[in-house]
């Protein structure tokens, strides 16, 4: 016998029970199919009732979408053509969802009582596997992660589909960071085309399956369907076939994880961008691509394979060609890998809108070949941390960003600054005129967290114009420091991943070039590869915070103004920069916010 235990999403789910014939001759067909005349039963859990009990209507569902989301909805969306919807455009699937989501995000009784109810249903009927629809499979996630010893969970398989546990405003909820409940097996079943608020979940751990279950069916204008997810065929191949045991794939599957045990080299992957070459001719650098050769020499003499290094240039570096390989980069990070980032070429900050198409944030970001100022065509940080906020802690990401943070202008002698000034309708945006003054002012934008330590070094200089900086994974820590400690202490983690970033100068001055003779650089590239290959050879260990300090020192006595910066883990900026091996870092229990 199986046993599967599920409890359903968004819907009015306790009037009309047709669903539950629906879902029980898919799962049963499923199972069927790999282990025939198995015994399946399946149970229901029901909670529209204890929604009912915390009634919120349209409106409130509005203003719950955008206290919720932070007015983020490229973060819903991701890059490309969702991105641009407007609140107009989202339907009322999505509003209700978004709504309810946030009142099971806001309502810790709430959240109590479905966890309860889960619970007793666990114990009742002791389920093999529990699959949670969309809302469903957040209340199963929450109650798996929180369930102690009320009740024995080890050796339960667990199905999500069609769910936005992978999704920021959620993660937000955990303290910013998805931990694997002690269950047996997590399969996450992802639609790309599902349009309501779901996103792929990231986690490094070998008893965790994400499958790609992508459908789009005309009927289903959300692409949310239950039943389609649970009887798509990938999920029958993988999931189900595990579930019902005994299929030559299963043992496949478990003797594949078996090798995976087998001790392993750390790896190393590095991905150097340089854009010299811009679709507009007038933003044309001098040295990015020369950044790339030189940067590639310095990781090669500290142990990098040639292969394990990709470079991307010019016309080919535009924002698909840069996401693509920012993919291959951050792929399948084990504990001791090194991942590393440069970036030589333009920054600059464009104006984020929120659900009320109103300017609500300014997103720093890096500036590909094909940008024309939209975050489609821009790498900011809401795509990127969903890329590295789950690595695991005692991996490395390294990011050496030669560019400026708040744009620049062109310098004198033919010498360019690496940012870009906004055009004037551009900057339009985050302007407004100031009657009383006859002057035009910055526009302010609310504070995207009231009580952050640090906050310069998360949101910029100036209050009330918070920037999402590259690499702080912002709203994953848009949460009160004592309630978010506080989170990471339930959850037993600390926090979101936080790479170790480095920036060619402050965000209020500009990145410069350097003319070594004919050839040009990244004077903050110049100068840190530079202060490397000295530290190499002088066969002297380097921490991270000493390589900022000589490179700072190494600038300033060639006479530039610009001061780098670093941000990272305490810990780890005082850990000797890896050179043919792989430093090694005691992970801390959740303490102070860092």
């Amino acid at each position: 016998m199986v046993k599967v235990l599920a409890i359903h999403g968004i819907g009015n789910h306790h009037t009309d029970l047709s669903w539950q014939d629906e879902w029980q001759k898919v799962i049963t067909k499923s199972i069927h199919a790999w282990k025939p005349g198995t015994d399946v039963e399946v149970e229901f859990v029901l909670h529209d009732d204890l929604f009912e009990q915390h009634p919120i209507d349209l409106e409130t569902s509005m203003s719950a979408v955008t206290t919720l989301l932070g007015g983020a909805i490229s973060s819903l969306f991701g890059s490309g053509t969702r991105a641009t919807r407007s609140a107009r455009g989202l339907s009322d699937t999505i509003r209700w969802t978004a709504g309810m989501v946030a009142q099971w995000a806001g309502d810790p009784a709430l959240r109590t009582q479905l966890r309860k109810r889960l619970i007793n249903a666990i114990n009742d009927f002791t389920p093999d596997v529990l699959c949670g629809h969309s809302l469903g499979s957040l209340v199963s996630y929450d109650t798996l992660l929180q369930v102690g010893d009320k009740a024995d969970v080890s050796k339960l398989k667990f199905m999500s589909f069609g769910s936005q546990i992978g999704n920021s405003f959620v993660s937000g909820v955990f303290g910013g960071r998805l931990e694997m409940p002690k269950i047996k097996h997590w399969f996450h079943l992802f639609n790309e085309h599902d349009n309501v608020l779901t996103a792929p979940v990231r986690i490094n751990d070998e008893s965790f399956t994400q499958i790609d279950t992508s459908f789009d069916i005309p009927w289903d204008p959300m692409n949310h369907d239950a039943a389609t997810y649970l009887g798509h065929t990938n999920a029958v191949s993988s999931a189900w076939s595990d579930v019902a045991g005994g299929s030559t794939r299963a043992l496949m599957t478990r003797s594949l994880k078996a090798v995976q045990k087998l001790p392993r080299t750390p790896n190393r992957r590095a991905l150097l961008v340089g854009i010299d070459k811009y679709a507009d001719p007038s933003n044309n650098l001098n040295g990015c691509v020369n950044d790339t050769y030189r940067m590639s020499e310095t990781l090669q003499e500290m142990g990098f394979e040639p292969n394990d290094i990709r470079v991307v240039h010019n016309e080919r570096a535009t924002a698909a060609g840069i996401r693509e390989r920012i993919e291959w980069l951050l792929d399948d990070v084990k504990s001791g890998d090194i991942r590393f980032l440069h970036y030589s070429g333009h920054g600059a900050q464009i104006a984020g809108y929120g659900i009320n198409s109103e300017v609500d944030r300014l997103d720093e970001c890096l500036v590909p070949h094909d940008f024309n100022w939209s975050p489609e065509t821009a790498i900011i940080d809401d795509w990127l941390f969903e890329r590295y906020s789950q690595l695991p802690y005692d991996s490395r990401l390294i990011m050496v960003l030669d560019c400026c943070h708040s744009g620049g202008l062109a310098r004198g002698q033919g010498v360019r600054s690496r940012g870009l000034t906004p055009p004037d309708d551009v900057r339009h945006r985050t302007l407004s005129w100031n009657p009383e003054t006859q002057m035009w002012v910055a526009r302010k934008i609310s504070n995207a967290v009231s009580d952050l330590s640090d906050r310069g070094l998360y949101t910029g200089k100036v209050p009330g114009n918070d920037i999402s900086k590259i690499g702080r994974a912002l709203k994953l820590r848009n949460r009160p420091d004592k309630e978010y400690d506080k989170l990471r202490s339930t959850f037993g983690h600390m926090g979101p991943f936080l790479p170790v970033i480095y920036e060619a100068c402050q965000e209020d001055q500009l990145a410069e070039e350097y003319q070594h003779g004919v050839t040009s650089f990244g004077a903050f590239t110049y100068c840190v590869t530079q202060t490397l290959r000295d530290a190499r050879n002088s066969g002297k260990e380097i921490s991270f915070q000493e390589l900022l300090d000589r490179t700072s020192k190494r600038l300033d006595d060639m006479g530039y103004i610009q001061k780098p910066a670093i941000l990272g883990p305490e810990p780890i900026l005082g850990a000797a920069v890896p050179q043919f091996k792989t430093a090694q870092v005691a992970v801390k229990k959740p303490g102070k916010r860092k």
